[in-house]
């Protein structure tokens, strides 16, 4: 049943925020085990868009459906990674303590964590291969590991989504290539959606994209060329290629101009 019908449906979508028209005719609809990249010029709705999914923002009109249900009703269902650090980073808290977290809500224990709620926060941790680090002060770990222990968090809920906003903002270039090798196997198991202003990410790892610029287009991965790019940023744009050496090129394997 889960292949079959989407994650995710957005149908005659638009939003406004006061006068300010954010989403226009959103129509897309994200199916079991896709991999999508939302790019696109900051300010152009992203995060209105995975907002919208999360059941943060509701629309000004057309309709929203997330496993079947409504978002708010699937939000339990949703894992979510933020792309900002939400703590602080001098709070002495342990690698387990924050993945802990995810579980709040799931437990019928008051002020205690169930065995159920431990076993899922192991499992997460051995996902992301953080378990080593499970007793480490959230605060001393690189950005690259905070985001795994973040992602961690979110898989301790047993999402069938997995959201993120701009998850490599924080993350030095060089760990960048192993971080997206994990959101790659993650995959294999559950739905994820992404913004991304990384285009060479969205070349190599994602199955298809989603141009947003009020207006959405979705592409799959290979169909992407160095046009489509120039249109929806409104000029050129150089993309990255996770090669130890490489020239930028486009998806047919241009160089970008």
């Amino acid at each position: 049943m889960k292949n079959k019908l989407p994650v995710v449906v957005f149908k005659d979508v638009n939003f406004k925020y006061k006068e300010v028209e954010v989403l226009k005719d959103i129509n897309i609809n994200i199916n079991f085990r896709d991999f999508l990249g939302v790019v696109g010029p900051n300010g152009c709705g992203k995060t209105t868009f995975l907002k919208m999914i999360l059941g943060l923002i509701e629309p000004d009109s057309g309709r929203v459906k997330v496993l079947g249900l409504t978002p708010k009703q699937a939000r339990k269902k949703i894992g979510y990674v933020s792309q900002y650090l939400e703590s602080d980073l001098s709070f002495p808290l342990n690698v387990i303590d924050v993945v802990l977290m995810g579980r709040i809500g799931f437990s019928y224990f008051a002020f205690k964590y169930s065995k159920r709620d431990k076993e899922m926060v192991e499992l997460a941790l051995d996902e992301v291969e953080m378990n080593n680090l499970k007793n480490r002060k959230f605060g001393n770990l690189s950005g690259g590991q905070r985001k795994r222990v973040l992602i961690a968090r979110a898989l301790a809920t047993e999402p069938e989504l997995l959201i993120m906003d701009e998850p490599t903002e924080s993350i030095d270039i060089k760990v960048r290539q192993d971080f997206y090798e994990l959101l790659k196997r993650l995959n294999e198991k559950i739905t994820i959606v992404i913004s991304s202003h990384d285009l060479g990410f969205v070349s190599s790892y994602v199955n298809h994209v989603a141009c947003l610029n009020r207006t959405i287009t979705c592409h799959p991965t290979k169909a992407l060329t160095g046009k489509m790019i120039e249109e929806l940023y409104n000029g050129s744009i150089r993309m990255v290629e996770h090669k130890t050496s490489c020239h930028p090129r486009d998806s047919n394997g241009k160089l970008y101009d």
